[in-house]
């Protein structure tokens, strides 16, 4: 993907001339449907990321109150550790560790996040890879077969991802985000706003995206000026009205 003409275009295009402030803009319908379309998607991709989170959090109080880990328990943690890659523990005193580094990783990401960069890397949705490959935020990828070349590039050293459904695409994001070490930062940023009882938002947590692309900070900047600009602050509300209008049209 050319991150470059896509933040080019987006900007020429997408953005008004003139304008320096950040206020919630009039959507187009395309732009509206693209928000209200993937938003219920994120949300059910973020409650399993939750649901993972609450059973390290049932037990790390088990472990604390000293109760004894039950067979699935153990067998959940195993299998945690070796998905989010994080240390094997191998002693009591290890496994809080271990429990510390699962949670700082196993975590939601804000919506508006998530819609602001899916608007962006995919055009709104328009671009190949997100059509046919249901790929959305750019990812790459390295072995054979793996996803589209871009460009139709077959000599290019990477591919763009592609996945069986926008679902998959949603929930490997999310994963890399809480994985990859490009994104410790993020992780961090998050992991203090919640410490602090900070509601998560794109706002705080794009400042630990600079690596996602390499226009560093001006991409960290994007993200937040689309996140504040054109993510509906309704999105729930938008999002709910969107499927009993598509239900009843099915009628």
């Amino acid at each position: 993907m050319n991150l470059r003409l896509i933040v080019i275009l987006f900007l020429l295009i997408m953005l008004p001339f003139g304008s320096c402030m950040a206020q919630q803009r009039d959507l187009s319908d395309k732009q509206r449907n693209f928000f209200v379309e993937l938003y219920p998607k994120i949300v059910a991709a973020n409650k399993n990321v939750q649901k993972e989170r609450n059973h390290i959090i049932r037990i790390e109080q088990m472990i604390n109150s000293g109760d004894k880990l039950t067979f699935e328990d153990v067998a959940f943690l195993n299998l945690e550790v070796v998905k989010y890659k994080v240390t094997q523990p191998h002693s009591p005193k290890q496994f809080k560790t271990t429990i510390l580094e699962l949670k700082n990783r196993v975590n939601v990401i804000p919506p508006d996040l998530i819609l602001a960069q899916a608007a962006i890397e995919s055009a709104w949705g328009t671009s190949r890879f997100a059509k046919e490959g249901n790929n959305y935020f750019g990812i790459h990828c390295y072995g054979k077969g793996c996803g589209l070349y871009p460009g139709n590039d077959k000599n290019s050293r990477f591919m763009v991802k592609s996945y069986d459904n926008v679902e998959e695409g949603i929930a490997d994001y999310i994963y890399i985000l809480n994985t990859h070490r490009a994104y410790k930062e993020f992780r961090q940023l998050r992991a203090y706003d919640i410490n602090k009882n900070v509601k998560l938002t794109a706002k705080n947590l794009a400042e630990g995206l600079s690596k996602y692309s390499e226009k560093g900070n001006e991409y960290v900047k994007l993200v937040q000026f689309v996140a504040k600009t054109y993510v509906p602050t309704d999105i729930t509300t938008l999002s709910e009205q969107h499927e009993i209008e598509t239900a009843q049209s099915e009628k």
